[in-house]
């Protein structure tokens, strides 16, 4: 019981450094995460330390200390290999890799961290299935999108672009990944070219879901490229589209409440039911008292 009250407290520390760290809190964020790796210490288990361990090194990467968080992330690199070899640890490899390139990146050491690079391909390469190999890259991209580690996600998706690892995929959303991270590193061209190429696979594939941020990527991209007609055209269609989703939205809100109405309707009907049943056991009751009443006079 205490174990497992330890584990709970330990996790809401974690995602409470998260949080923190998300905002830029970075005291917040180091007393935080440092708590919680006291408590996952005193449970002696690898797997409970390593995420706490790699977001402490993420910590340090934003905030300039990228030999701290080296050491942080040698140290998951450690958990993980203690964990074992299997699919979850290979994917928690994968992550790691992207985040070791980029802190000896920005301390300068390139070879160090095209070696991680390369490891990281690797393991791409080795994941079994087309889908789960398009599932996992993603994830890691937006992974540093969200950190807004744009140069680094360029890096990895130019190789990967350049490589056979995604060939018979559809990668309208990788694409679309590229020219956002190109965009934000200042790549217009880059951006524009791959945001079209997004779009071409969207429209073959008949893939939907990715077209309002792309939209509006294309709008940004032209506006920063002075085309304001241009534009004002994909913002149209961003606001169409979002308009589309809105509706739908609240279509499938009025049926939900319509669905629970008519649950409710049910619970009530139910109810009253059941009140009626009570009520005749009540009544057979009273005349089955009332008959033994006559029989003993």
């Amino acid at each position: 019981m205490i174990t497992i009250m330890k584990k709970k407290i330990a996790k809401s520390l974690n995602d409470l450094g998260l949080i923190s760290l998300k905002k830029k809190d970075y005291s917040a964020a180091i007393q935080n995460l440092s708590e919680s790796l006291k408590i996952k210490k005193s449970l002696s288990n690898p797997a409970l330390e390593r995420s706490t361990v790699t977001n402490l090194g993420l910590m340090h990467y934003q905030i300039g200390e990228y030999q701290t968080s080296l050491e942080y992330y040698q140290y998951a690199y450690e958990l993980i290999r203690e964990i074992g070899n299997n699919r979850v640890t290979d994917g928690q490899l994968i992550h790691l890799y992207s985040y070791f390139a980029t802190a000896y990146a920005k301390s300068g050491d390139l070879r160090q961290s095209e070696y991680y690079l390369e490891l990281l391909q690797q393991g791409l390469s080795s994941i079994v299935g087309e889908t789960a190999k398009m599932l996992r890259t993603v994830n890691l991209i937006d992974a540093l999108i969200d950190l807004e580690n744009y140069e680094l996600a360029e890096r990895i998706l130019s190789r990967l672009i350049g490589s056979d690892i995604l060939i018979n995929q559809n990668k309208a959303y990788i694409y679309y990944q590229y020219a956002l991270v190109n965009f934000n590193i200042g790549n217009l061209n880059q951006s524009f070219s791959y945001a079209n190429q997004s779009l071409d696979q969207a429209t073959e594939h008949n893939t939907q879901q990715y077209g309002i941020e792309l939209f509006k990527l294309l709008s940004d991209i032209e506006s920063a490229r002075g085309n304001p007609m241009q534009a004002d055209g994909w913002n149209l269609k961003y606001h169409q589209l979002k308009l589309d989703e809105l509706e739908e939205r609240s279509k499938r809100d009025f049926l939900n409440i319509k669905h629970e109405l008519n649950i409710e309707s049910v619970r009530s009907k139910l109810a009253e039911e059941q009140l009626r049943v009570i009520a005749l056991e009540k009544q057979r009751q009273s005349y089955l008292f009332y008959f033994l009443l006559v029989l003993s006079a």
